[in-house]
């Protein structure tokens, strides 16, 4: 059975952190996980999750990535504004990355 972590902070430019040790997802599926129709559930899914997930993070005014390790483990941070505050940073600067 897999393991799975958050992690939360005060910090305005600490993201909430969700991470798991499933399968992971290939650099492939990463890039293609906002998009809408792209599903990796053939027929089962229409793929629109992710897309309007980001779309509402986006709607308050945050920002959602994903970092993972095909095979190994998939992280999820999502970064909001607290009440009244302009986020000026976004995740690939926190992170470091292209998300």
């Amino acid at each position: 059975m897999g393991e799975f972590e958050t992690k939360t902070s005060l910090a305005r430019t600490d993201p909430f952190k969700i991470k798991d040790t499933g399968i992971g997802m290939s650099k492939s599926v990463l890039n293609k996980v906002f998009d809408y129709t792209y599903s990796t559930k053939s027929e089962e899914g229409m793929g629109f999750g992710l897309a309007i997930c980001r779309q509402i993070v986006y709607s308050h005014g945050g920002d959602l990535a994903f970092e993972s390790e095909l095979g190994k483990w998939t992280s999820v941070f999502i970064l909001l504004p607290r009440e009244g505050q302009v986020v000026d940073l976004n995740l690939d600067t926190i992170l470091g990355g292209d998300n």
